[in-house]
């Protein structure tokens, strides 16, 4: 990742880079919402996003985030960059170097380095009292802000005291060279563990050296040595060597309470960060109470200041320790003149209270604000007489003067907040917060949420409101309770009157809600004891709903409502999973496999799992399992009656098969069989294969068509022996009683013979059911029969004849003509007058006309033709023929 590209992480502009560690960036940020604020901004690298690092990175926010004191970074976000997917945080942008760095110019003076650590020393003491131990104090830990505060910072691995379990025995977590005895050997740590390290960074910030330095025997850059080293310490019970040189300019009551704050057994050192302050403070008086050699300030002077002052002008005097007398008056007058700043306002501040508790109602005693008035007029007093002193270069009087006049100012802000503030502010805020509370027990932040918000907001920020200081700030701190309270009291009158207006209208429709409900919940009723339990009690909730109403209870009323409708809900979900469950269970148990044996296949599984989630009372989907369970089994019996149904359709196409082929059909429809052969096949693969519904509608297919094989069959046989009587008529017909051999031309005798012989051949085909067979002699047969006579015809007409067919009386004949399909006629007459003669003719009693001398047409076989010729004298001849086949190329009359 290119660092030094970026230009925004989240919604923060970058400024800068800052610096890089292990695991992290750290960045100068633009403060979204504050312009020109300055935050740093601290983004974890991608490679530690996940496991120790990460969860180290998010303690970090999350401790950071309880704690909101000067001397510790305060975190104002935390959250994840959308454009590169990294975790960052934002806190307190300290301008400065981190202690460490400034150590690297050489050791620190005793009057730069106790402001220092008495910061830090307030820090943790904030930190303490939230259960927070640092476990890893050190120079690089601190930051120096130009505003000359210094700032605690760095909590990756810090924790919760009661979670202090939770890093395992023997595994020491911190910097080496700055770990108490119990921190080294991975014992649980206690704030007297932070108090340890600190004495150790205060010894090196006003030596320059670590206390290792000079133990010849480790390694101090060496952290496996300086651990090895605590251990053994610890195991021959032996204290730290803190060493001061002879010529150090650090006091001995300084170097005694580094001595006390770094003792092995953390019982005998400073108990609490409080304790190690006051400790601190001590060791200062006691080196300021010291003859002084070098120094030009005079004892009478130190001494000289009251009690009130001192922790005031205690780091300023031990100052004057190294500083020369002009150096003093300096710096002494700069301190007065930054006291009267602090003082004059303080004096507005306390005026402005006094005002603001006048203005309260009902308000103090008079006795009261008289005495208040009182002492603010003693520090108006003081204040006045502190600008003269300044005035008149009395420094160091002033200053008394000033601490007087503050004294005067908490004493009267004491006695408002002792005598009327605090128990008007517990009064109020507590009738506030009862009420707010009353209002939120009668739903409004549901019932009313717009109007509820602005109202809780004033009771968080009451709660929020921290009883820190005393004097004048705590007494503003009241002052800003009864306000909140007061100005929340309003709001909850108007909250109160609108949940009177708007109750009433929620309750009725939470009871129309489980009226509609219950319609829904009965309209399909299941015999199920689970829908008859959900509803008995939904019906119970609706009467109880309707008893709290008519209390004006309304939140009780739509409580009962609405466990009335969840009731009725749950019972119309139960009703369908109840039908649902009572059908599959019927179902399943009809269902039932060839061998009689209950086939559920994965229905038993659907089943089961519908009982599983209907006894855990997930209706819904039960619901859905029994459907489907439903769908599954029926699926089974839609395939059982399938193979049934294919079963029967087979033995049904068996027998059709056995009753063509007896018909003769493998001879008389060999295609219609075969194809019902194949279709019979292909129904008993997919039979086998489990495919009921095509095995069934193939065995139908083979059954009827083995059928119609068997109708055709038949039909065939019939049409055969129909040819076969009419083949024998036309024998009869040609040959009459004397057979063949009564015929006059030998080609119609063999022609007779070949016909006899077709025949015989055609009635042993129609014998063993051969009907294509039959068929095929029967025509051929009628062939040669038709030849036979077409001879006959012609041995005939060959004969000599009369040369006139004209006759004056009608006569009668019946002639056989060819060839066979169509078969044509000639008529000759002659007429002795050489008219045109008028034939009238008939063709199956169709009449026609035409006239000439001779007529010509064209038959076909079977016709019945009729002929009348007229000689147009009166004389007629009428002819009749029966159209026979005689052979199929002759044409003759």
């Amino acid at each position: 990742m290119d660092i030094a590209a970026l230009r925004q992480i989240g919604p923060y502009k970058i400024i800068r880079f800052i610096d890089a560690g292990a695991f992290a960036w750290v960045f100068e940020v633009v403060d979204p919402k504050f312009e020109g604020r300055r935050l740093a901004l601290k983004m974890l690298k991608p490679e530690a996003a996940a496991g120790e690092e990460f969860r180290r990175f998010e303690a970090e926010a999350r401790l950071l985030a309880q704690i909101d004191h000067p001397a510790v970074v305060t975190i104002f976000d935390f959250g994840r960059d959308d454009q590169t997917g990294n975790f960052y945080y934002a806190m307190t942008y300290v301008d400065g170097p981190t202690l460490k760095e400034k150590l690297k110019e050489g050791q620190i003076k005793i009057e730069v380095a106790l402001p220092i650590f008495f910061d830090l020393l307030d820090g943790l003491a904030r930190l303490h009292e939230e259960s927070i131990i640092h476990r890893d104090i050190k120079p690089g830990n601190v930051l120096l802000g130009r505003d000359g505060r210094a700032r605690l910072a760095d909590l990756g691995i810090a924790r919760v005291q009661t979670e202090v379990g939770q890093t395992r025995t023997g595994v020491a977590v911190g910097t080496a060279l700055y770990m108490s005895p119990e921190q080294a050997r991975g014992r649980p740590v206690d704030p007297r563990s932070d108090l340890f390290s600190l004495a150790l960074t205060f010894y090196e910030a006003i030596t320059g050296d670590v206390i290792y330095d000079h133990v010849d025997s480790i390694d101090s850059s060496s952290g496996m040595d300086v651990l090895m080293y605590i251990g053994s310490l610890v195991h021959t019970q032996t204290e730290f060597d803190i060493r001061f040189s002879s010529d150090s300019t650090v006091p001995g009551p300084i170097q005694k309470f580094i001595l006390k704050a770094t003792r092995l057994d953390p019982t005998q050192r400073y108990q609490s960060a409080v304790e190690m302050r006051d400790a601190l403070r001590e060791a200062v008086r006691q080196t300021h109470e010291q003859p002084v050699a070098r120094s030009g300030v005079s004892p009478k002077l130190l001494a000289g200041v009251g009690a009130a002052a001192a922790g005031v002008l205690a780091v300023v005097s031990f100052y004057f320790f190294y500083w020369s007398p002009q150096q003093q008056l300096a710096a002494l007058q700069n301190d007065a003149n930054a006291a009267l700043e602090r003082a004059l306002a303080r004096n507005e501040a306390a005026i402005a209270i006094v005002s603001d508790v006048k203005d309260l109602s009902p308000g103090p005693e008079e006795a009261l604000l008289e005495q208040v008035d009182d002492r603010l007029q003693r520090a108006d007093a003081y204040l006045e007489d502190s600008g003269t002193d300044i005035a008149a270069g009395s420094y160091e009087l002033a200053l008394k003067n000033l601490e007087r006049s503050r004294a005067q100012h908490v004493a009267a802000c004491q006695s408002l907040v002792e005598a009327y503030l605090a128990g008007r502010a517990q009064s109020d805020g507590t009738a506030f917060e009862e009420r707010t509370l009353s209002l939120g027990d009668r739903g409004a932040a549901e019932v009313v949420p717009e109007s509820w918000g602005p109202l809780a907001q004033k009771l968080m920020g009451l709660r929020a409101i921290e009883m820190a200081g005393t004097g004048c700030d705590l007494a503003r701190t009241e002052l800003d309770r009864i306000e909140l309270a007061g100005d929340g009291m309003p709001l909850a009158d108007s909250v109160d009157a609108e949940l009177v207006r708007v109750w009433p209208e929620l309750v009725e429709e939470a009871h129309q809600n489980a009226v509609t409900a219950r319609m829904v919940a009965v309209a399909v009723p299941a015999d199920a004891r689970e829908y008859k339990l959900a509803l008995k009690d939904a019906k119970r909730f609706l009467v109880q709903g309707g008893r709290s109403l008519r209390k004006e209870d309304y939140l009780a009323a739509r409580s009962s409502y609405r466990s009335a409708r969840e009731g009725f809900i749950v019972a119309s979900q139960i009703a369908p999973a109840a039908l649902a469950r009572a059908e599959a269970r019927g179902v399943a148990d009809s269902a039932k496999g060839e061998d009689g044996v209950e086939d559920l296949g994965g229905a038993g599984d659907l089943l089961a799992r519908g009982e599983a989630a209907y006894a855990a009372e997930q209706w819904q989907p039960s619901e859905e399992l029994y459907k489907q369970a439903l769908a599954r089994v029926k699926e089974l019996r839609a395939a059982n009656e399938w193979r049934r149904a294919a079963i029967k359709a087979q033995k049904e196409s068996q027998v059709e098969r056995e009753a063509a082929i007896a018909a003769g059909a493998k001879s008389s429809a060999p295609i219609e069989f075969d194809q019902a052969d194949v279709w019979l096949s292909d129904a008993t693969r997919a039979l086998d294969s489990g495919d009921a519904k095509a095995a069934e509608l193939g065995f139908a297919e083979a059954r009827d068509a083995y059928g119609a094989a068997h109708k055709h069959t038949i039909q065939s046989l019939r049409d055969a022996d129909m040819k076969r009587a009419a083949v024998v008529s036309s024998a009869e017909r040609l040959v009459g009683e004397g057979g063949c051999a009564g015929l006059l031309s030998g080609d119609a005798r063999a022609q007779c013979e070949q016909g006899n012989k077709a025949l015989a051949q055609g009635s042993e085909a129609l014998g063993a059911l051969d009907a294509p067979a039959a068929l095929r002699n029967f025509v051929a047969a009628t062939e040669s029969y038709a030849r036979a006579s077409s001879a006959q015809v012609l041995w005939e007409t060959a004969r000599p004849r009369p040369p006139e067919l004209v006759r004056r009386v009608p006569q009668r004949a019946v002639v056989r003509i060819s060839p066979r399909q169509l078969h044509g006629f000639a008529i000759e007459a002659n007429d002795p007058n050489g008219d045109l003669l008028h034939y009238t003719w008939t063709i199956n009693d169709q009449v026609q006309e035409e006239r000439g001398p001779t007529l010509k047409r064209r038959l076909e076989a079977d016709s019945v033709v009729g002929v009348k010729v007229d000689d147009g004298k009166g004389g007629e001849l009428i002819e009749q023929w029966q159209v026979e086949v005689v052979e199929r190329t002759q044409e003759s009359l």
